[in-house]
């Protein structure tokens, strides 16, 4: 078994299936991680790589590999009467004042649940409002907001091979590349996903029109 965890909004779905492919006789197992525990849950050995996320002011441990691997588009998540349903993105000027403030710890399911009880706007990873999406709630792009960035994250004390195929298959290399292949091994397996809390259901993304309410500039769609 080969366990990778992932925070909230990642989805490695595709990875997973990929290395199934690859690697019949050594499951991966999918652990879902919060992303306030994620650098804990690594340290602690519950998993051997990390999907994390983490912004420009995070400073890698000396014992960490990591690999940046995507930014993330940052957006707005507000009660789906707010008056920035009415525009297509905004910029942070125009949510001064009303973005709430959350101690590290607070979970992102909780901070998207205040929000639904009115108690001011949450700056987010598009991913994490797509995940964490509800009916009376909407999201916009912040165009000027800071981006945070997922990153392949393990232990440098770990020298395990089955580390160098996770990579390869993470970056896209073909089962033929000679780079840190392991010996293929025969046999079944399927791969698990472990989850601390229930996942969502899958998000939609909410309807372009908005409340009528004066509020943010539209933008061109340029037709």
């Amino acid at each position: 078994m080969f366990t990778v965890g992932f925070v909230p909004g990642v989805t490695p779905t595709k990875w997973f299936r990929r290395w199934q492919e690859r690697h019949p006789a050594t499951p991966v197992r999918g652990f879902r991680v919060e992303q306030q525990e994620q650098w804990a849950a690594l340290a602690a050995g519950e998993v051997r790589m990390l999907l994390a996320r983490y912004d420009a002011a995070f400073n890698r441990p000396e014992e960490l590999h990591l690999i940046p691997l995507y930014d993330e588009q940052p957006v707005v998540i507000a009660p789906a009467d707010h008056f920035v349903a009415a525009a297509e993105e905004v910029e942070l000027t125009e949510l001064d004042g009303e973005l709430a403030e959350y101690a590290d710890a607070v979970l992102w399911a909780d901070r998207v649940a205040t929000v639904a009880a009115g108690a001011g706007l949450l700056l987010a990873p598009m991913a994490v409002a797509r995940e964490f999406h509800r009916k009376d709630l909407i999201w916009r792009p912040v165009t000027d907001a800071a981006v945070t960035s997922v990153g392949l994250a393990w232990p440098r004390a770990d020298e395990d091979p089955l580390i160098e195929e996770f990579i390869g298959v993470v970056r896209g290399r073909t089962a033929n590349s000679t780079r840190g292949r392991a010996p293929k091994q025969p046999g079944p397996a399927r791969t698990v996903t472990a989850q601390r809390s229930a996942a969502p259901g899958k998000a939609r993304k909410p309807a372009r029109s908005g409340s009528g309410r004066a509020g943010p500039r539209r933008r061109s769609s340029g037709r």
